[in-house]
């Protein structure tokens, strides 16, 4: 299994331990936010990034918090997917095109702490024109 997670301090790594007992049943386990620790603008976004990802990408429906940064998943699986993006639509392919070729995702609430290190971007002008360029790439190739 593999795992990745941010490394701003927004999660506590220890909490992989409540991915444990799933990783017999589940080839990939994501985590989504516990009461998110973000300002209420980047909630917004994330809100309408996610309502916007639901419509465009039925498969990603029930997923509860498709950019949480705290995923464990059987190498195999990214061994079988080809990434084309790159950044803000990242886990959203890396989700879709696990979920297509046919594997069920579990989700487990992982508390979320603010940020102590690095800086946020996600709310730039810049980085949300990247995403949206980047989207539109990808919904082409993908549907």
């Amino acid at each position: 299994m593999d795992f990745f997670t941010d490394g701003d301090n927004q999660f506590d790594v220890e909490e992989i331990k409540s991915f444990l007992p799933h990783i017999n049943d589940h080839k990939i386990i994501v985590g989504y936010r516990i009461k998110r620790q973000d300002n209420f603008f980047r909630r917004l976004n994330t809100w309408a990034w996610k309502k916007l990802m639901g419509f465009l990408f039925p498969e990603l429906k029930g997923i509860k918090d498709i950019d949480c940064a705290f995923k464990l998943l059987k190498k195999e699986l990214i061994d079988k997917i080809e990434l084309t993006t790159s950044g803000a639509m990242i886990s959203a392919e890396l989700l879709l095109k696990i979920i297509k070729n046919g594997n069920q995702v579990k989700q487990v609430g992982v508390h979320h702490y603010p940020r102590t290190v690095g800086e946020q971007s996600g709310a730039s002008i810049k980085v949300i024109y990247r995403a949206f360029k980047e989207l539109i790439r990808f919904y082409r190739k993908f549907k």
